[in-house]
């Protein structure tokens, strides 16, 4: 059975990259068009741990951010991205300013540390109302593949502006965010180098904490009342 997304979130990535509207009534009456049309598209899903996500997730700041934004829904609604920069801000100065987390990512190419790890799906991170944050590039919802984005644990004022910036969905697409990249990934395992639990999100929802997070695709694991886009030759 095919999934349509209908909007119900502060953002609605998921609907937004799949080019479908994200506000409710629009989103109803684009479902009334495509059920004649009917037509069906396959997408990856993303996994941490037991958990799935349809377009991105993080391991740090953001999660724990997303934590506390969680725990009071209507400032959330109010406010959108900022109160996400405002509980960010409290969070970092609160637990990441003196002595920030220390994870070891592990992927092919060797292993590398930072500070928060940010996987992409879908083409972009999230969306600042209609405008896209973008971390990583060469990974589409088809395309069989994750990026991720890491906030590396050197240089703490420089490291500190990009999280906060990419927490309150401020950061600027593309090379400019100042995080490193790495991708296309088909997996990857992220722990903690003190064996302290580190929090987890998906999709923007709080997913716990965990020692190791391990990160994999599953290619075409979706179907989805959306149309194909259509791409260069």
């Amino acid at each position: 059975m095919p999934v349509y997304p209908l909007p119900g979130g502060s953002q609605n990535v998921f609907a937004k990259l799949l080019g479908l509207p994200s506000e409710i009534v629009d989103s109803t009456a684009r479902l009334l068009e495509l059920a004649d049309e009917w037509p069906l598209r396959q997408v990856d899903l993303g996994r941490a741990n037991e958990r799935v996500f349809t377009f991105s997730a993080g391991v740090g700041l953001d999660a724990r951010v997303v934590e506390k934004v969680d725990a009071n829904p209507e400032r959330k609604a109010q406010l959108r991205q900022w109160y996400y920069l405002q509980r960010g801000i409290s969070v970092f100065l609160r637990s990441y300013a003196l002595r920030r987390p220390r994870m070891i990512i592990e992927t092919d190419g060797g292993d590398v540390t930072a500070s928060t790890v940010l996987v992409q799906n879908g083409a972009h991170f999230t969306f600042a109302g209609a405008r896209p944050v973008t971390l990583c590039g060469g990974v589409d919802l088809d395309s069989g593949s994750l990026s991720a984005a890491l906030v590396k644990t050197g240089a703490p004022l420089k490291a500190a502006i990009t999280a906060l910036r990419i927490v309150g969905a401020t950061a600027e697409s593309g090379g400019s965010n100042g995080t490193e990249q790495l991708g296309p990934l088909t997996a990857l395992r992220v722990r903690a180098s003190d064996e302290q639990p580190l929090p987890l999100q998906v999709d923007g929802d709080f997913a716990g904490e965990h020692e190791i997070v391990e990160f994999a695709i599953t290619p075409g694991a979706l179907t989805v009342l959306a149309p194909t886009p259509k791409r260069p030759a």
